[in-house]
């Protein structure tokens, strides 16, 4: 048992009683009680615990030990100590001269004695005087060599690893050397690790620095002091190894140059049992796909094999190269990982496997190069690739370029063709635990492949011209081009409704002028003459008067006669001409101005409406107040009656005009024949079939008369426009 162990118990009853002795943090105490006297820390665990406000409280430390890094930094004027107890690791200021060192080393079993501060990122030892002042540090001899705690994957990036002795296992890279100004200097050796690269700094005080190249390609482990890399923030963005000496990198396995001498193994039998599985293999084959800096991948005879390698030598396809690196577990084809590549000779490009979508679903053909066939669904275009979209049957898979084939020549393709790729078909796996229909194992999902080159895409068929997009244009267009149609028929529509309207009124303008003129022609033919032949009556009975009163007594019978006729006459010729009051007021305003004008029909004529009244066309307005004027003066002078109703009812598809005595009737049948020499009723009905009106007759003798006439309305027949000379 070594004093760590026997220090174990101890330390544990310290940290105990510490914590019991730990001040309250209750208000009313504080407030009654002085400043609690601070504990001793005894180990490091209790330092590296504390929060950073606790830590900058300086509680007293008392630490035993072993000095795992001492580092004297000329550049920098600092020592740097890392003291490592049963419990962890934890940094302590030694001081800056020489004195205060008191000639530390690294494996020095040491007690040092301070005060808790907080360090850059973690808590650390400090003296108690001034800022970087040493710790008080006593040296008790040599200590056994520590066993490094083995850091997996998981562990590389925890932050609570700062300032441990670990141990990170590893394949190195690559080693450099940086000298500083004064003599002092470093060399670092980066090597791969299962969770990625890491860095390993051993300081040097040489001159000239001698970075040893042998370690290049070994399988190493690494001892030394976990160093974060923090930002001003404190906050961890890496981390590498603070190693005392290159004695602290122990060779496991030889460099690479003595590893491509093993023997060659198969692609397929890499993860097949071996008793020294976790060991390096030697393999070799033909390049199908190279991505520098990430990926190569080569077949054999026997299957593909995918390899991780920061390589940036350019290997072409059908290159024949050996491959050294550790074989890792994949749901795929065999994968190595920490890869070293020797290229012994070159040929042909590997020929691609045409094969189906449902090979390349099964995960047969993962890791191969294959050609496939489908159609191209999409194609996007990033700064650092290009991503083709494609589809055959009812599988969408995707294709892309490896890095940097496709940046500046990538191929432009017509979506919806039908094209032929070449690449390297990768599966996606997942674990299925079902045991049914077949025991648990990891199973394809998905497929995308990776392309060589622009090449590796080949045009089988343009895409029709009806593609979805141009119907989609063409229907568009279609319909707009109907539409237009559309609207140039109603705005044809329209303008020949319009027209006609214009022509309709031109007409009933000119047929109201020449009925116009046809009175004008009557009143010259018939009034005038008619004046005339009462002049010469006059005359003649004048003359006779004394002579043949009988005679003259005729002759004035015969004048009154003709003036009876006449005022029958001018009165017809004043209804026929239109008068004002119809041109402004329509039907029914004109029909109460000219029964207000006459004597007789002044005080029988009753005139009323019904509906919205309305201005109706020149032909419906006139032939309604002809047949109105005719039928209230067929009942004035005929009828015998004491009350005349006219009426006009307004409906939104037709005009009825009634016009109703409450005379002594007559009997219709003997009245309507033109034998009858009544020629009234005869003319209110062909007026009423000029306008399509239906002309309807009540009356029988000793009862009232009805005359009734509905005349149908046009949407264009709903207003009048007054025409214009």
């Amino acid at each position: 048992m070594n004093w760590l162990s026997k220090t174990k118990w101890a330390a544990s009853c310290l940290t105990a009683v510490s914590l019991l002795a730990w001040p309250s943090d209750s208000p009313a105490q504080s407030a009654l009680a002085p400043p609690p006297v601070l504990s001793v820390l005894t180990n490091v665990v209790q330092v590296k615990r504390l929060s950073t406000k606790e830590a900058e409280r300086h509680h007293p430390v008392r630490l035993r030990g072993v000095v795992t890094y001492f580092e004297w930094n000329p550049d920098w004027q600092l020592y740097t100590a890392i003291l490592q107890d049963e419990t962890g690791g934890i940094s302590f200021s030694p001081g800056r001269t020489a004195a205060d060192a008191l000639k530390l080393k690294p494996g020095n079993l040491v007690e040092i004695e301070g005060i808790s501060a907080q360090g850059q990122f973690a808590p650390e030892v400090r003296g108690t005087g001034k800022f970087g002042s040493a710790v008080r540090a006593k040296v008790l001899g040599p200590a056994p060599e520590l066993e490094p705690q083995a850091l997996t994957p998981e562990q590389m990036a925890n932050p609570f690893n700062q300032d441990e002795w670990v141990e990170v296992k590893g394949v190195v890279r690559r080693v450099t050397s940086r000298a500083g100004p004064k003599a002092s200097g470093r060399v670092m050796v980066d090597f791969s690790t299962a969770s990625g690269t890491f860095r390993a700094i051993v300081p040097t005080q040489t001159a000239p620095i001698n970075a040893p190249t042998n370690l290049v390609g070994a399988a190493v482990s690494v001892r030394g002091v976990f160093a974060g890399i923090y930002n001003e923030k404190r906050r961890i963005v890496g981390a590498h190894l603070m190693v005392s000496s290159l004695s602290h990198i122990i060779v496991e396995e030889a460099g690479a140059d003595a590893a491509f001498k093993m023997p060659l193994l198969t692609a397929s039998s890499l993860m097949q049992f071996r008793p020294d599985m976790s060991s390096r293999v030697h393999v070799s084959g033909v390049v199908t796909l190279f991505e520098p800096g990430s990926h190569l991948y080569l077949r054999d005879n026997t299957g593909a094999l995918r390899i991780e390698t920061p390589e940036t030598s350019f290997f072409r396809p059908g290159d024949r190269v050996e491959v050294v690196g550790f074989p890792a577990f994949s749901d795929g084809a065999p994968l190595l990982l920490n890869a070293f590549l020797k290229k012994t000779g070159s040929g042909p490009p590997p020929k691609p496997k045409t094969i189906t979508i449902a090979q390349a679903s099964s995960g047969e053909f993962d890791g191969e190069l294959v050609r496939l066939d489908g159609v191209l669904l999409d194609q996007l275009k990033r700064p650092e690739n290009v991503i083709l979209m494609l589809q055959s049957g009812d599988t969408v898979f995707s294709a892309h370029f490896a890095e940097g084939a496709a940046k500046t020549n990538a191929p432009s393709l017509m979506l919806d063709s039908w094209v032929q790729i070449s690449g390297v078909c990768l599966n996606q796996f997942r674990y299925s635990p079902e045991p049914r229909p077949k025991p648990p194992q990891w199973r394809p999902v998905s497929f995308h492949v990776v392309l060589r080159s622009p090449r590796d895409v080949t045009l089988l068929r343009e895409p029709p011209w009806w593609t979805p997009e141009r119907i989609v244009w063409g229907m568009g267009l279609l319909a707009a081009a109907i539409f237009v149609v559309l609207a140039w028929v109603v705005v044809l529509r329209r303008q020949v409704t319009a027209q006609t309207r214009v022509i309709q009124q031109k007409v009933q303008r000119e047929v109201l002028m020449d009925e116009r003129s046809r009175i004008a022609r009557d009143l010259h033919d018939t009034l005038e003459q008619q004046l005339a032949l009462i002049g010469v009556q006059i005359d003649s009975s004048l003359a006779r008067l004394a002579e043949a009163p009988a005679l003259a007594r005729k002759s004035l019978e015969l004048a009154l006669a003709v003036v009876r006729h006449t005022h029958e006459e001018a009165r017809r010729s004043v209804w026929d001409l239109r008068s004002v009051a119809l041109e402004q007021g329509g039907v029914a305003e004109a029909l109460r101005q000219l029964a207000a004008a006459d004597d007789d029909a002044q005080h029988k004529v009753r005139i009323t409406t019904r509906g919205e009244p309305r201005r109706l066309p020149v032909l419906v307005e006139t032939n309604l107040m002809r047949i109105a004027q005719e039928a209230v003066t067929n009942a004035i002078k005929h009828s015998g009656g004491s009350r005349i109703e006219v009426s006009l009812d307004y409906g939104s598809r037709e005009v009825t005009l009634r016009v109703r005595d409450d005379g002594r009737g007559f009997d219709p049948e003997k009245v309507m024949p033109a034998s009858s020499g009544r020629f009234g009723l005869m003319g209110m009905r062909e007026r009423a079939e000029k306008m399509n009106a239906v002309f309807a007759l009540s009356s029988q003798p000793g009862q009232a008369t009805e005359i009734a006439v509905t005349v149908p309305l046009t949407n264009g027949a709903t207003e009048n426009t007054t025409p214009t000379s």
